[in-house]
């Protein structure tokens, strides 16, 4: 016989906390009833037939069916009685689902749709919403084998760090390990291609770094595009950091332009790649400022981090986690945040606005894509996992020691800016004349 896996065991106390669940339907029991999830610190709201409650807990008869009685079963887990059949119930419920993360229910096949409660009619009001049991039946089943999270990046950098997070978190909930796979190299097309071209079933997923996904397309020699995926959620964003080498006798961006203009092209600075956003903010610093400085591409941001910390190049820009272990021992020296604010882990370091220098402006951001025609259950599971992921405050605060922020976006919105972003872009490859390797 079969072991039967609890997929939440491991599970600590409080791990669900802020999920909202609705449950529907009588004597649903295992591993996903209401009761184990409130257990675990979710809040859940079960509806009832009137008067149908639980006899054992004396559950008041309300005649009228649309009414609203309230009562606590436990410390997370809350009944309410509607009449399904009418419509003014089934109104009332559909607002509760609204605003649920998970819906739980055991109907017989038919029923919810009879209600105007379709698998489509519930993704149509809330697209993040998970459905077990009844609802949703393939979404219900994912995940039922580990999950690849291919990175266009070599492990170090923060693209990295996003996956490995993500992985960490994401595992108990989807109780599958999921498997970090680094495939650096081609300015984010060896990972591209290979998250492209695998079936589209929620098993592949893409970690994807800004910089590639949204300057990539521009420069020519690219063998995908962004309509090759489907965006699932925002993970973190950062801004870059200006970094440069210890020794370098400089200690602001002032003193940095006017040494670079002293010296034309004697400073050269290190990005990841031709096309990388690093090379298209250290074009936005030479626009900016009207100075001259050597562009270095390396094959990733780790080797340019080793030849800053060696001193073959002079600085370089890029998001902070990689970097703020060297900042922090004095073998580096970061000058400004390339973002609107102030990072909270290097609040003494200016913006480049502040600094006079506001069109030097480079935020990334680090989220998750699937495949194109992957099912829109499972990318809204997807999608709601990730949000509840990124409310958990150890989760947070990890992000902002590293220099980054734990900042949701739903696949809508993420698809919306990464368009923005590639317009803007656009614009910055194609003035600079920026070529592929």
């Amino acid at each position: 016989m079969q072991e039967t896996v609890n997929p939440l065991a491991g599970l600590q106390e409080g791990a669900l906390r802020g999920v909202r669940v609705v449950e529907m339907g009588q004597l649903i029991a295992g591993p996903f009833a209401g009761k184990t999830l409130g257990e675990f610190g979710a809040e859940v709201i079960k509806i009832e037939a009137p008067g149908a409650g639980d006899p054992l807990r004396n559950w008041r008869l309300i005649k009228e069916g649309t009414s609203v009685w309230w009562q606590v079963q436990s410390r997370n887990k809350k009944s309410v009685a509607l009449d399904l059949r009418q419509p003014q119930g089934q109104d009332l419920a559909r607002q509760l689902l609204q605003e649920a993360d998970v819906l739980i229910e055991n109907f017989r096949p038919g029923t919810l749709e009879g209600w105007g409660m379709s698998p489509d009619e519930l993704h149509a009001i809330n697209p993040g919403l998970v459905g077990l049991h009844g609802v949703a039946g393939a979404q219900a089943a994912y995940p039922t084998k580990p999950i690849s999270m291919v990175v266009p990046a070599s492990a170090g950098g923060t693209t990295d760090l996003a996956a490995r997070m993500a992985a960490q978190a994401l595992g108990p909930v989807l109780g599958q390990t999921i498997v970090v796979e680094n495939k650096g190299g081609g300015n984010g097309n060896i990972a591209a291609a290979q998250v492209k071209r695998a079936e589209p079933d929620g098993y592949t997923l893409l970690m994807q770094y800004s910089g590639f996904h949204v300057i990539s397309p521009h420069l020519g020699k690219s063998s995908w595009e962004p309509a090759d995926f489907v965006p699932v959620a925002n993970v973190l964003s950062a801004p870059q950091i200006v970094v440069v080498r210890g020794d370098l006798p400089v200690n602001s961006m002032q003193e940095l332009v006017a040494y670079a203009k002293a010296n034309p092209r004697k400073l050269n600075y290190a990005s990841s790649g031709n096309g990388s956003l690093q090379h298209v903010t250290g074009v936005q610093l030479e626009q900016a400022a009207g100075i001259q400085i050597v562009h270095v591409p390396y094959k990733g941001t780790g080797p340019a981090l080793q030849d800053l910390l060696g001193g073959q190049v002079d600085l370089t820009f890029g998001t902070a986690p990689p970097f703020m272990p060297h900042i922090q021992a004095g073998k580096l020296k970061v000058l400004a945040v390339t973002g609107k604010e102030r990072l909270p882990s290097l609040p003494q370091t200016p913006t480049t606005a502040e600094t006079g220098l506001p069109a030097v402006n480079a935020t990334s951001w680090f989220a998750l894509f699937a495949p194109a025609k992957t099912p829109a259950a499972v990318v809204s599971k997807l999608e709601a996992d990730v949000r509840n992921m990124l409310r958990d405050a150890a989760f947070k605060q990890k992000a902002l020691d590293q220099g980054a922020t734990a900042d949701f976006m739903d696949s809508k919105a993420l698809g919306a800016m990464a368009a923005r972003d590639r317009e803007m872009w656009a614009k910055v490859v194609k003035e600079a004349n920026i070529k592929a390797d």
